[in-house]
């Protein structure tokens, strides 16, 4: 029910949003909709204080709503495949394919940085850990321990009736 600061990922401009109405740009596509699907809550930043996590239904971007003590702020953040109870979450797809990685994040006021944890990209033969080099096996058992000693967060569905002005 309340307004968010946002700043655009694009231009960099900052407003003030409404939930309800909350239309974003991204590099490659300007004027999305944001249609909340599910909704987590995730302390990402280890801080004690709970993040808002919202899936967004026409797309692969989620919407992180955090208080910063005065005002909630509101970022854009896409391609999350999992997020963990831990904060930590997967960023991509994980298959031979293509690219993902074991991720944190941080906040800055209105900006937020994406470390990884554990990157890999069996295409280009790529394999980090703390943003180094390492090797494939180190890679991989990095992740599986990751699925195994982590915990899923738990979602809860977002009812369009009780959402969206008719």
């Amino acid at each position: 029910e309340k307004d968010f600061t946002y700043k655009c990922l694009v231009w960099g401009e900052v407003t003030t949003e409404n939930f309800q109405k909350f239309i974003y740009n991204l590099e490659h596509t300007a004027l999305l909709s944001f249609l909340p699907n599910w909704y987590a809550y995730v302390d990402f930043d280890s801080d004690g204080i709970d993040e808002l996590l919202i899936t967004n239904l026409a797309g692969g971007q989620c919407l992180v709503l955090r208080y910063d003590g005065e005002k909630a702020i509101g970022y854009i953040i896409e391609y999350l495949s999992g997020v963990k109870t831990d904060g930590t979450l997967l960023i991509g797809m994980d298959n031979e394919k293509g690219s993902c990685s074991i991720s944190k994040i941080s906040f800055d006021g209105l900006d937020y940085e994406i470390t990884d944890l554990a990157y890999k990209d069996a295409s280009e033969n790529l394999y980090q850990l703390d943003q180094k080099p390492a090797s494939k096996d180190e890679v991989e058992n990095y992740f599986d321990n990751w699925n195994e000693s982590t915990t899923d967060v738990s979602w809860t569905k977002i009812d369009p009736e009780n959402y969206y002005d008719n």
